[in-house]
């Protein structure tokens, strides 16, 4: 057989290019996973967190709680003393936005 020899920074380019196509690839695959989008769906007195793909389905993700919200969605209210426990205790409040 006959070969044609390349010169190595054509070897290298071709090398390089297949890592970047296939790091592509993989990268391209878990993006799918988190593609979508979300938000919070008012039913009734309550509101949820909605998952959205992009074939639109929707998940329900919970309730709208303290931990959904996180710390933009809070402020601390000023500490309070409960009988038999020592350290004061720090409530949070959770604000929420009004019906649109």
């Amino acid at each position: 057989m006959d070969w044609i020899a390349l010169p190595d920074a054509a070897v290298r380019q071709s090398i390089d290019s297949a890592t970047v196509f296939a790091e592509f690839q993989r990268v391209q695959g878990e993006a799918r996973s988190v593609a979508g989008g979300m938000y919070f769906k008012r039913q009734g007195p309550y509101e949820y967190l909605v998952r959205t793909s992009p074939d639109n389905r929707q998940q329900r993700i919970g309730p709208r709680t303290a931990e959904l919200l996180g710390p933009a969605g809070l402020r601390e209210l000023s500490p309070i003393s409960l009988k038999g426990i020592e350290q004061p205790i720090r409530p949070w409040e959770v604000l929420w936005e009004g019906p649109d």
